[in-house]
C-alpha cells in the first residue's frame, strides 16, 4: 500500500467541518485505508471565492491506500455535498 496526502477545503462552519471530517475517516476505511495522520489546519482565507466562500477550514489526512482504490476514493470524496474543494496526492 502506498501513502497519500489528502487535504480538504469545507465551509468554516463548526457543524460542517465535524461532521465531514467523520465522513472522510468512513470513506478512507471503507477502500480499505488507514489513516496515518490526521491535522487540522484551521480556518483560512482563500485566495479568491470559490462557490461564494471567502473563507474554508482546511482538513489534511495522511493516509495508507490500495492503489486499486485511489480513484474510486477521490471521486467519492469530490461527490460528497458540503466539501469546497479537495487534493489527493501521492506522499513522495
Amino acid at each position: 500500500m502506498n501513502q497519500y496526502e489528502l487535504t480538504i477545503i469545507v465551509p468554516a462552519t463548526a457543524e460542517s467541518v465535524a461532521s465531514l471530517k467523520e465522513v472522510i475517516k468512513k470513506l478512507i476505511t471503507a477502500f480499505k485505508g488507514k489513516i496515518i495522520e490526521e491535522m487540522d489546519w484551521g480556518e483560512r482565507s482563500l485566495a479568491y471565492a470559490i462557490a461564494k466562500y471567502d473563507k474554508g477550514f482546511y482538513l489534511h489526512f495522511l493516509v495508507e491506500l490500495p492503489q486499486a482504490a485511489v480513484n474510486d476514493l477521490e471521486k467519492k470524496v469530490r461527490q460528497q455535498k458540503g466539501i469546497i474543494r479537495s487534493l489527493l496526492v501521492k506522499k513522495q
